[in-house]
């Protein structure tokens, strides 16, 4: 795993978190807090990095399109997000912050050409309170 010892590799680690490889930013984030990072840095860092990271999700669905639906469909769980999405935008963007099927619903948003302006509106805030949550929960009482 990457050390996120310094704020590169916090913000590394955040944008590869966002993208479909399994890798945690919350342990990164967390690691560099307990490391003695500034902690509003930490949370500027890691947020800017989760959030380009899901604009670039949503620019690879939105170039590959038609053969990246298609390859969706072929899976169970493809199918699943592409319904979600195709079927309740709003919803389905109020859930991108989540572990496993967020990054997926972002590149699916992408691939159904979401409006960029409501992609945007809905998935950064949440990215960036999710950290915020992180750095509040590590606050002394």
């Amino acid at each position: 795993m990457l050390e996120a010892t310094s704020y590169g590799g916090l913000f590394l680690a955040a944008f590869l978190a966002a993208t479909i490889l399994p890798f945690s930013s919350e342990v990164a984030f967390s690691g560099a807090l307990m490391a003695g990072l500034d902690p509003y840095l930490c949370l500027l860092v890691a947020s800017l990095g989760n959030c380009l990271a899901c604009t670039a999700n949503y620019l690879g669905g939105y170039i590959l399109g038609k053969p990246f639906l298609v390859g969706m469909l072929r899976k169970r769980r493809g199918r699943r997000i592409y319904r979600m999405v195709h079927r309740r935008e709003l919803l389905a963007l109020l859930l991108s912050w989540l572990p496993i099927i967020g990054d997926p619903i972002t590149l699916a948003a992408g691939g159904l050409r979401t409006g960029v302006l409501l992609f945007h509106s809905v998935v950064w805030p949440l990215r960036i309170l999710r950290y915020l949550a992180l750095l509040l929960a590590f606050q002394p009482g």
